[in-house]
């Protein structure tokens, strides 16, 4: 959505208008650096949460996927083994 916003306000700074009506000039500058202040947040955001949250998930599913190979493997060491009588 910011993304979009930012060219929107881009888009009204080149309109015609912009160099005809000062205060149209001021306020669409006005929103253009709101709009981009909000992109900036919103990326910040997204990147404070790809740190947080989905890096350590992602670590720790390779962990149980490791740890589950680790029990495959030991599962399959057991069966190819001598029999084993209890």
């Amino acid at each position: 959505m910011s993304k979009s916003a930012v060219k929107i306000s881009c888009d009204l700074l080149s309109n015609p208008l912009c160099e005809q009506d000062p205060k149209f000039l001021e306020m669409v500058t006005a929103l253009d650096t709101a709009m981009k202040r909000m992109d900036s947040f919103n990326q910040e955001k997204v990147n404070q949460i790809q740190k947080t949250v989905i890096e350590p998930l992602k670590n720790s599913r390779n962990a149980v996927q490791t740890k589950s190979s680790e029990i495959s493997l030991k599962g399959l060491k057991k069966k190819t083994g001598p029999p084993t009588f209890f």
